[in-house]
């Protein structure tokens, strides 16, 4: 609501500064004596001037707001994409540490963590590369860095089959999920 009204501030004043413009030299012919209808058609000019100056001024302002847009949107299908890692992650977790599931059961849900997380990683690029922001950067790496680090301790858990070896490996490494939902939330919401 703010750039909105900003912009109607603005090409409020752009045209005042026309129209003082073209009331300042109309005075001037009028000083000078020189024909009427000439004056009249420089304020029909400034009429004819503030047309394409507001469209640029909208332009511009629909663009930003269309940029943001993209963004808000693919954060909040990182952000869910992310819930929905986690929510994997925490299944994975229980199955090699309290219950005993099934070998395929474990097997399927690890190729699915991997698969998300590779599409989480190239959106965090494309989001990164698009906002330029530093610590949105490190905050990806490190959440990229560290669900790696996760899948290959799964599949090294899976290698050897054993589930003295899956607490042992899993207890050690936690995956930070608050940092970069906080980021990504802030930009779905258009902050």
């Amino acid at each position: 609501m703010k750039k909105s009204e900003n912009l109607v501030a603005t090409l409020l004043a752009v045209y005042a500064i026309i129209l003082v413009l073209c009331i300042a030299i109309y005075a001037i012919f009028k000083l000078l004596e020189v024909d009427i209808t000439l004056a009249t058609n420089l304020l029909l000019w400034s009429a004819a001037i503030f047309a394409p100056v507001a469209v640029l001024m909208t332009y511009n302002s629909w663009r930003e707001q269309k940029g943001s847009e993209v963004v808000a949107i693919l954060a909040k299908d990182i952000t869910t994409n992310i819930l929905e890692l986690r929510t994997l992650n925490n299944e994975i977790f229980s199955g090699f540490c309290v219950s005993n599931i099934s070998f395929e059961k474990s097997q399927k849900n690890i190729n699915e963590f991997h698969d998300l997380r590779i599409q989480i990683k190239k959106s965090t690029i494309l989001l990164n590369e698009y906002l330029k922001n530093e610590n949105l950067y490190k905050i990806t790496k490190s959440f990229n860095q560290q669900t790696q680090e996760r899948n290959v301790e799964y599949w090294n858990i899976l290698k050897n089959n054993s589930d003295e070896y899956a607490r042992e490996t899993i207890r050690t490494s936690q995956i930070e999920f608050d940092p970069i939902l906080e980021q990504l939330i802030n930009y779905t919401l258009y902050k």
